[in-house]
């Protein structure tokens, strides 16, 4: 080691670390981690009771002929209900004769019905 002049000044350099506050950083990416893991444990729940209500809702509208008959409607009926994706209740197969079907549908549309034919028998023509 070389000796020093009076006028030279000593300076210790030290270096800087990196993590100057390792214990911080290591709280926070443990919460971090933590906190990922509970978001995607959260989802993976939610999603596997989103799959048990949606296949309990599904429903499925089959259209029949005119030429169907109540043998073969019965017989149908029967091999859907032997299917092991149907619900074994005693709802789960409904069967709506076409003249039901047509008295279900002017129920849910006669509000629209009744405001459209006042709109087209109650209003003057513009000329």
């Amino acid at each position: 080691m070389l000796p020093m002049s009076s006028g030279e000044k000593k300076f210790k350099i030290r270096k800087k670390k990196l993590g100057a506050y390792p214990y911080i950083s290591v709280v926070l990416s443990i919460t971090l981690a933590l906190f990922v893991i509970g978001v995607f444990g959260a989802l993976v729940i939610y999603s596997k009771e989103l799959e048990r209500i949606v296949r309990q809702n599904v429903k499925i509208q089959i259209y029949l002929n005119n030429q169907v008959t109540d043998a073969q409607r019965t017989q149908i009926e029967k091999s859907l209900q032997a299917k092991p994706f149907v619900a074994k209740d005693k709802e789960a197969i409904q069967y709506i004769s076409k003249d039901q079907a047509a008295k279900n549908l002017l129920k849910k549309r006669a509000k629209t019905l009744k405001i459209s034919w006042r709109k087209s028998f109650c209003t003057m023509p513009t000329w």
